[in-house]
């Protein structure tokens, strides 16, 4: 493994239509990134197994998340994200809690991650308090896309609340991270992983973005 203990991991986001242009984007930015996130639009627009498994056949090394938005069907979902070539599924973290518990149970079983996502839950404190229990291996503290249309930083300030809470999962943060406020994300000492979507496959040079953000990030943690 490339990183060291300390380093954030960078998880770009392939949030595209194309599963084409989503293998495109990631060949050009794969020696800077660590996880690649099969999006909702390219779940959405290819379908399940088409948008993981064409991933999955060009990049057979490469932890690949997959975000299809789950809010219920947990176990089958799950099982059928895992049976496409999915190393981890995101769930949200405004399900029922017998779908958290389904998706956590399924991967258990199958020996994949599980990511639960903030979307749909207003503090930390009720997402800490919901997911008590269960064996979230992250809990992405994310601003969504239509959030980003009134305030467009990344959930700093969740992240900080976190660190507070004290919350058993790793961190990872999401929503609206470009190369001028990455920094910020990055030091924080709770976060794990940083999500990276737009400011990379939306630019005409996603390499060239993907290796700027790899060098803030590097250089936000002192290695051991």
């Amino acid at each position: 493994m490339r990183l060291l203990p300390e380093t954030v991991q960078i998880q770009l986001a392939l949030d595209v239509t194309d599963v084409e242009l989503a293998i495109r984007i990631a060949e050009s930015t794969i020696e800077f990134v660590d996880r690649l996130e099969v999006g909702t639009p390219l779940i959405n627009s290819e379908g399940l197994p088409r948008a993981i498994s064409a991933l999955r056949a060009r990049f057979p090394e490469m932890p690949l998340i997959a975000d299809p938005k789950i809010m219920d069907r947990g176990r089958q979902i799950t099982r059928d994200c895992v049976e496409a070539g999915a190393s981890g599924v995101i769930v949200e973290g405004g399900a029922p809690f017998e779908t958290l518990e389904a998706v956590c149970e399924a991967a258990t079983e199958l020996g994949t991650e599980t990511y639960v996502d903030s979307l749909g839950v207003e503090t930390v404190t009720e997402l800490t308090a919901r997911i008590g229990g269960l064996p979230f291996d992250y809990m992405i503290l994310h601003r969504g896309k239509d959030e980003q249309t009134v305030g467009g930083r990344p959930p700093i300030e969740a992240v900080r609340a976190a660190a507070i809470e004290r919350v058993l999962p790793a961190v990872a943060v999401a929503g609206g991270i470009r190369p001028d406020n990455v920094e910020e994300c990055a030091q924080a000492p709770n976060v794990k992983v940083v999500i990276v979507g737009e400011a990379i496959i939306s630019s005409p040079s996603p390499r060239n973005v993907a290796a700027e953000i790899r060098r803030i990030c590097d250089g936000a943690r002192t290695p051991v």
